[in-house]
């Protein structure tokens, strides 16, 4: 409480107002507590000064994490890789990001829902926002329903999502699962369907290292638009991911999540999309003001009927496309999306059509392709009038276009 009282006085003169006879002296938990007497059904969240205490707190938690990182340091003699769990779609989780190497956190999956779901793609694009890696898991909730079903089918498309979209998921070695009737619980993953897609990353890792996020659009956000309504990002991201839009995360801070917009955020050609512009902070306003005019789209629905991705599917076949580039090379991961609960199994995509936008790639006059399949040998296959067919895409596929 009293450092909570030296935060208030650090404050600009009246941006905030201490109801107190005696500010030198205001207990924050007293003038709570009377507060909330007062009317009874009341909210601490409703309090006039809870914003600032929740900045106050977050504030600290920051402070302490880059101690801990310093103490570490210091102690071992040399930099000591530091991360924490972030879940960083449940409020602002980035707000300690500066003293971290890499995120490791539960991510919520929708197992319950029966299917693949889109949100994890937006968590692990907050976490290239801020240029930290995203080991996930799922959430506790997931696990106990993976157990209970018996769905390790689903999983395997958890994994494979995680490394298309350019992070990871945890080996699903002993997950601590939840439900209010059982409480902790635990559960066991099937190492002969999970080892072989990580031993396949592994064999492969050439198709993964250093390879970058290809976008079709920018979307930039204020983290205070995400603080009062995270469904405006989270709804704008799952309609982007479902028409197989690629997207880049442009993260604007506030006090929360201490991150100015910057250049590099907006870098490339592929067009911008602003969330909420009122939102962000003066310095980030300015810098999306001078966004040229061509490059600006106006809204979800308008990016979905005007823009052509590098690589689109041809027909409406349930996948994912995840595109990433490096110098001279391109790879596009293809995600199958139709999963059976039933049968807890990946309906094989079959004759999935790419239409390839070799010149926009960098890739001109391109006439073939290598594919990579987990459990199968590479394959190269023919480019012609930009379109390559896939015979069949079980699980997951990696088509690799180099000129």
């Amino acid at each position: 409480m009293s450092e909570f009282r030296e935060y208030l006085g650090s404050l600009p003169k009246d941006s905030v107002r201490v109801a107190s006879d005696a500010p030198a002296t205001f207990d924050f938990r007293q003038a709570l507590r009377k507060w909330l007497a007062e009317k009874p059904g009341r909210k601490f969240s409703d309090h006039p000064l809870w914003p600032e205490y929740r900045i106050f707190q977050l504030r600290g938690a920051a402070d302490f994490m880059a101690e801990l990182r310093q103490l570490a340091a210091t102690t071992a003699g040399h930099p000591v890789p530091m991360s924490a769990n972030a879940g960083l779609t449940w409020g602002p989780h980035l707000n300690d990001y500066l003293s971290l190497d890499f995120f490791s956190a539960e991510i919520e999956h929708h197992a319950k829902v029966g299917r693949m779901s889109d949100d994890p793609v937006v968590a692990y694009r907050m976490a290239d926002a801020v240029g930290r890696p995203l080991a996930a898991t799922a959430s506790g909730g997931d696990w106990a329903f993976i157990k209970e079903k018996n769905l390790s089918g689903l999983v395997q498309g958890w994994i494979a999502l995680g490394y298309a979209a350019g992070n990871s998921l945890m080996a699903p070695n002993r997950q601590w699962c939840h439900t209010p009737e059982k409480g902790t619980h635990w559960y066991e993953g099937p190492k002969a369907q999970f080892a072989p897609l990580y031993r396949f990353v592994r064999d492969n890792r050439s198709l993964f290292d250093d390879y970058e996020n290809l976008p079709a659009i920018i979307v930039a956000y204020a983290q205070t638009t995400y603080d009062n309504q995270p469904d405006v990002l989270m709804n704008a991201c799952r309609k982007l991911s479902q028409a197989n839009l690629p997207f880049r995360l442009a993260l604007g801070g506030n006090r929360a999540v201490p991150r100015a917009l910057a250049a590099s955020d907006l870098r490339g050609s592929a067009p911008v999309l602003v969330l909420r512009a009122p939102d962000f902070a003066d310095a980030d306003r300015e810098l999306l003001a001078r966004i040229d005019a061509g490059r600006r789209i106006e809204s979800v629905a308008a990016a979905i009927a005007k823009l052509k991705p590098v690589v689109r599917v041809k027909g409406s076949q349930q996948v994912r496309l995840f595109p990433r580039a490096k110098r001279g090379s391109v790879v596009v991961h293809i995600v199958n999306w139709n999963y059976d609960a039933a049968i807890d199994r990946f309906e094989p995509v079959k004759d999935l059509k790419l239409v390839i936008d070799g010149a926009g790639l960098g890739l001109p006059e391109l006439t073939s392709a290598k594919i990579y399949q987990p459990g199968q040998p590479e394959q190269i296959i023919r480019i012609e009038n930009e379109t390559v067919t896939l015979p069949e895409v079980p699980l997951w596929a990696i088509l690799k276009l180099e000129q």
